[in-house]
Order: C-alpha cells, then structure tokens, then sequence
C-alpha cells in the first residue's frame, strides 16, 4: 500500500511536468485532479500498489481483488508468449493498469461525446504516447467482465508494440482484442483463445451488420460518434470477421492475418 505526504508532493511534480512538457502531461494532470479529489483517503491507504513481474497496477478496488487482477494479466501474457514466441511482448514502457473502484469513479475519465458528457458504454481503454502506455478500467462486480476489458485493452498495447497501429483497420484492431479478451485457462497445461461470445452473437441475429466495404473505412474518430447500438453492433461485427478468418480450415488464414498485419 501506498502513503504519500500529497500536500508536498504534488506543486513539485507538477512543476517538473511544466518543465518537462511531457508528450503524457494531460495523462498525469487527470491522475492528479484524481488524487486531490481523494488526498484524504489516499493517505489512509486506500489507493493500492501492486507490482507483478511484468506490470504496475494502480487501484481503489480492495488489494485481494487488484492482486488477482495481476496474476491474471500474468497468465493472459504468458500465454501469449507461448502461443505466439514471434511476438514483442517486453517494451520499454510495460503498461501500468489503473484500476478504478466502480463506474462512477470512472466516468470524469472516459472519453467525452460530443454532448460534453462521458461515453458510458466505455468500459476501460488503452493510452499510449512515446513516454508511457495506461490501462484504465474499472473494477467491475462481474469479476469475468473486469478482466475481459483488461485483457481486451492489453492486446492493444500489444498490437501497438508490434505492428503499424496508425494504419491498422479499426475493425481488425478492435477485432483481435475481441478474440482474445475470452482467454481462460482449461488446465495448468492449456489455455483458450477465441471463444464464442453470446452477446455479440445476439446482436448479430438481431440486427443486419453492416457492408464488410464499410465496416473497413470506419476509423476511430467516427467510431466515437456512434450512438451505444451502433457501437456494440461494430464490435460484434469486427469479432466475427475477425475470429472467421483466425478459424476458416482449421485457421490456416493465421499465416495470412499475420503477413497483413
């Protein structure tokens, strides 16, 4: 657990930020209205620090919950770098995971709609810049739905670390983080990739998706525009293309995905 005499530490690292003119100072500047709204119970220990061998977590949730969260990330990674050895997992900035208490401590950091107020279907997102790279989430009741959204954010940083994100389709980013967020362990020996997800099979039965020409020109910007349905609706869609062509004949497309990528 953290305690840190605030009061002294926030003007002098502030300044430093002024100084430095971080390329993460917006970052840093949300965290620290975050802690100033809660100095008094930081101070009482309420804010805990985790560190796992490859990861930071950062978090209001209960010190049980963010360490099973750490241990999960853990597993989630070292299954990747099994499944995958051809895959830069290590970075010089590993992400650090920000793990808020509930949605409503959550909300003044989700991303803003055009109407001024927070996107409530944003369950966690990944932050990336040249100096760090942020996992945000918040600590779900559905402990399932909380580590989905993790390990969903974390293929993000993962993608990013290897291949040109700035030019990688949305629904393919967005679609790979849909396949493999269903990660769960079967055995000590045997980890899944790509379940089915019921809820994005319902959406499909339930409304046309649309053209594959333009579910391949939506980018992000128009993504956020999207009202909570039509979003949904993308993510499904973008799933099930996705897991298609990583399964067709047995998933002998991988070794096409992967030289597009």
């Amino acid at each position: 657990k953290l305690k840190v005499p605030l009061f002294e530490f926030l003007p002098k690292f502030l300044s430093f930020l002024l100084m430095k003119r971080s390329s993460v100072f917006k970052i840093f500047i949300s965290l620290l209205f975050l802690l100033s709204a809660n100095m008094f119970t930081f101070a009482e220990g309420k804010f805990v620090v985790v560190r796992s061998k490859n990861f930071k977590f950062v978090g209001e949730a209960s010190e049980e919950k963010i360490r099973r969260e750490a241990f999960r990330l853990e597993q989630f990674r070292e299954a990747l770098r099994r499944a995958f050895p051809e895959l830069r997992l290590d970075a010089p900035f590993p992400p650090t995971v920000l793990i808020f208490k509930d949605s409503e401590s959550f909300a003044p950091f989700k991303p803003v709609r055009e109407n001024g107020l927070a996107d409530r279907s944003v369950s966690g997102f990944f932050q990336s810049s040249d100096e760090a790279n942020y996992i945000a989430l918040s600590a779900a009741a559905d402990l399932k739905k909380s580590s989905d959204t993790m390990f969903h954010e974390y293929v993000h940083f993962v993608i990013k670390n290897n291949f040109q994100t700035s030019i990688l389709p949305v629904w393919l980013n967005e679609g790979l983080a849909e396949y493999f967020q269903t990660f769960h362990l079967k055995n000590e020996r045997k980890a899944i990739f790509g379940e089915a997800q019921k809820n994005h099979l319902r959406l499909l039965r339930q409304y046309n998706p649309v053209s594959l020409q333009t579910l391949s020109t939506i980018d992000y910007e128009s993504l956020a525009q999207m009202d909570s349905d039509k979003k949904n609706l993308f993510y499904a869609q973008s799933w099930a293309v996705t897991h298609y062509l990583m399964r067709k004949n047995g998933g002998l497309l991988n070794a096409r995905i992967k030289n597009y990528l």
